[in-house]
């Protein structure tokens, strides 16, 4: 049932619209042979010195690969969207659910600590995921990292993955490719995440380009080339739990499984923007009627839920 619905959902992932659930719309669908290889986007771009939350980064240890994957994947929730009962989606197969913490905000930088987790994702349904996503002032265009619990991207594998992201012109592209650059670190895009920890997740635009950090490492870049330059800046800043579902009453655990009101559930915590004066005060809710958002102060909350079953 689930691969059915999986080919019904790619079939129409070009279907993003206003009128999709919580602005949500699965990717495109697959693309024949997708490589192995880093896609030529540009030439070699420099990282900056240290990481957003001012780390050194680990020293580059030579090239690496990723492979790009072709999946659904929820465009981060609008702001518009804030009933609980979502509307009905463009994509009936596909249902996305989110506990969110959310600001307007224009600023080059970002992170946060997230609680890495292991959630059951049923098997009927798509995904559990994690991420900040740095938006442009009309949402379209989008840069995004996190962790993903996916049979689909991670081969059939269903602990917690590092994922990369992009968005163009509010059209989805893949996972951990589709212009992404590896940097050849020790962290690489599609990598197992140990559960049960809290990770640093981040992103910059420097030099030409949008950087992924993650822990200790840059994980690569998107070149500003993929948006033709158009996308340097953010309008809104998020960061958020997320479930794609087969149902409106999915059985598939958001954040740890725990609900948001549980001092032990999942956590997004001191985000931050290095780069600007502006305090960071991100508005926090949950969408889809099915788990919880929880505010503990200004920049951290938890989120969450063992789902409907």
């Amino acid at each position: 049932m689930r691969s059915g619905l999986l080919a019904a959902g790619l079939a129409l992932a070009t279907a993003i619209g206003a009128g999709s659930t919580l602005d949500a719309a699965a990717a495109e669908p697959p693309a024949p042979a997708a490589t192995t290889q880093p896609e030529a986007a540009g030439p070699a771009l420099t990282p900056p010195a240290r990481l957003p939350w001012g780390a050194v980064p680990q020293q580059r240890r030579g090239s690496a690969t990723t492979r790009p994957a072709y999946a659904p994947k929820g465009r981060p929730p609008s702001a518009a969207a804030a009933s609980l009962a979502a509307p009905a989606a463009a994509d009936p197969t596909i249902h996305y659910m989110y506990g969110t913490g959310s600001q307007t905000v224009a600023v080059q930088q970002a992170y946060a600590n997230f609680t890495v987790a292991k959630p059951t994702v049923a098997q009927q349904d798509f995904h559990s995921l994690a991420e900040l996503a740095m938006l442009s002032s009309d949402g379209r265009q989008i840069v995004e990292v996190g962790w993903t619990v996916d049979r689909d991207v991670n081969s059939g594998d269903l602990n917690p993955h590092l994922f990369v992201y992009r968005w163009k012109d509010g059209q989805g592209t893949c996972y951990n490719g589709c212009g992404f650059v590896p940097y050849g670190g020790a962290a690489t895009a599609g990598m197992t995440l140990p559960a049960g920890t809290s990770k640093q997740f981040g992103i910059v635009h420097n030099g030409g380009a949008w950087w992924i950090a993650y822990d200790t490492n840059w994980v690569g870049h998107y070149p500003d080339s993929l948006w033709e330059g158009r996308f340097t800046v953010t309008g809104q800043v998020k960061f958020f739990g997320e479930v794609a579902a087969a149902t409106q009453q999915p059985c598939t655990q958001m954040g740890n499984g725990l609900a948001a009101e549980d001092a032990n559930a999942a956590r997004i915590g001191s985000a931050s923007y290095p780069d600007s004066t502006e305090p960071v005060r991100l508005v926090v809710r949950a969408t889809g009627g099915v788990y919880s958002a929880l505010a503990l102060s200004d920049r951290t909350f938890r989120y969450g839920g063992p789902g409907a079953c």
